[in-house]
């Protein structure tokens, strides 16, 4: 008995725990700066969250080898498990994770597993300060006849499509979008910056993104939407029943608590022009972003559902 149940023992542990630094392990991730960007190499990329994965790799330890999603998408499941972009990749088990500025959200993970979260935060609207004026709030922007304002049709702020109860104030702005039949709505991130930079336009979107576009250009700064209902989170995304989460997981805690995590934000997102003034409402947290999904996933249906 004594032996049936050591050679038990040894066939659990082998079936279900794989030493991570065994492995050679397989990513997917998109563009999308400054957590990603590609050098000139063919499959070499640089970026925010390609440095947490190094860092990740010695901590655990494990080696890697990175690919862009075919697509060029995130991915959104649909209530059948059918799939698109990087999370498409992790159900076929092409990749064993998946990593960008790719956001948890609760279909998501019916069909895959995420990482501890690696930054959260809130959401911010993007305005050139000729336009700030008096405005302090979303409330603000709202009531504010002079400036109008979008967000991105397609970007991995509406990650979710999970519909959830939303706030009046967001509410008035899916009212607002859907007035100008989406005319509003950009393509692509940078659409929206240049249309902040150069009109009466107010570009709402992740806080970690904005406070980028920020730092590249003094004449922006960011009004926030001060009610945090829905909490997002940023985080690497994996297989449905990893073998690697447990040592992933630990590697986050343990980057975050040395202070690994914050030194490499400082190194991306620059202060140059943040000053006390540039943020219109309350301070930037520095372990923060923001992709708040629910939020904008909520306030593009109901868009969809006006516009059509």
């Amino acid at each position: 008995m004594m032996y049936l149940c050591q050679y038990l023992v040894v066939i659990l542990l082998t079936t279900t725990w794989i030493p991570v630094h065994s492995l050679q392990l397989r990513g997917v991730t998109r563009v999308s700066p400054p957590f990603v960007t590609k050098t000139g190499s063919s499959n070499q990329f640089e970026g925010y969250a390609i440095d947490l994965l190094n860092e990740l790799s010695r901590v655990v330890p494990f080696n890697y080898t990175l690919y862009p999603t075919p697509d060029g998408m995130y991915g959104r499941p649909d209530e059948s498990g059918r799939s698109s972009g990087m999370v498409q990749e992790l159900l076929l088990r092409r990749a064993d994770f998946a990593i960008t500025d790719l956001t948890i959200t609760r279909i998501r993970s019916r069909y895959m597993d995420f990482s501890e979260p690696f930054m959260r935060g809130n959401l911010t609207a993007l305005i050139h300060r000729r336009n700030v004026r008096n405005m302090t709030t979303f409330a603000d922007l709202v009531n504010n006849t002079l400036v109008t304002y979008g967000l991105q049709r397609e970007g991995e702020s509406f990650g979710s499509q999970e519909r959830e109860p939303i706030d009046p104030i967001i509410r008035s702005m899916g009212q607002h979008i859907a007035q100008h039949n989406g005319s509003t709505l950009v393509k692509e991130e940078q659409e929206g910056v240049d249309r902040a930079l150069s009109s009466n336009y107010a570009f709402i979107q992740a806080e970690a993104a904005n406070e980028y576009q920020m730092g590249s250009n003094c004449d922006l700064t960011v009004i926030h939407h001060k009610q945090e209902y829905y909490p997002i989170e940023y985080a690497i995304g994996l297989q449905k029943g990893s073998p690697y989460k447990m040592d992933i997981d630990r590697a986050i805690r343990q980057l975050k608590n040395d202070g690994t995590v914050d030194r490499l934000k400082r190194k991306y997102w620059r202060t140059k022009c943040l000053k006390d003034s540039d943020v219109v409402s309350g301070a930037v947290k520095l372990g923060a972003i923001s992709s708040l999904c629910l939020i904008l996933s909520a306030l593009i249906s109901y868009v969809n559902i006006n516009i059509n």
